[in-house]
């Protein structure tokens, strides 16, 4: 059953993320389900700051943007780094609780050849949540082939 897009689902990811640029992390912990809780925090923080360094620090957040995704609400976030832009995505379950959580830094562009470094905590089942471009299946039907 697909479950309709949180109200409040972008303020809460944009918060996130402001706890996580400001090391807010038990801020943040309470935001977690109970799979991504526990160590996953300490694993984030360390994660964080590896990046955060790499990225030249992150300095704010942009207008996220919410998708649902099966029972899951995907909400990407952009973020300003020092050195450039990264996405941020958080992964709501049907609880209200952050099930995932990606940060990719570069922001892939089209044909941009840089190697993207990124940052994953959640299920293995959420993987498959982390595109950052809309599929086929969001713009529509396909268009009819010639002579048909």
């Amino acid at each position: 059953m697909t479950q309709s897009i949180p109200p409040d689902a972008t303020d809460r990811a944009q918060a996130l993320f402001g706890d996580l640029i400001d090391g807010r992390w038990e801020e943040a912990r309470r935001e977690f389900d109970v799979r991504l809780n526990g160590h996953a925090v300490d694993r984030l923080a360390s994660g964080w700051r590896d990046m955060a360094d790499s990225a030249g620090g992150f300095k704010r957040t942009g207008a996220p943007v919410a998708r649902q995704s099966g029972d899951y609400t995907v909400v990407d976030v952009p973020l300003t780094a020092g050195h450039g832009e990264a996405i941020g995505k958080v992964v709501i379950n049907t609880d209200g609780k952050v099930a995932g959580l990606a940060l990719e830094y570069p922001r892939r562009h089209r044909l941009d050849p840089r190697r993207v470094r990124a940052l994953f905590l959640g299920n293995p089942e959420m993987l498959g949540l982390r595109r950052t471009r809309p599929s086929r299946a969001d713009h529509g039907p396909k268009r009819p082939e010639l002579g048909s």
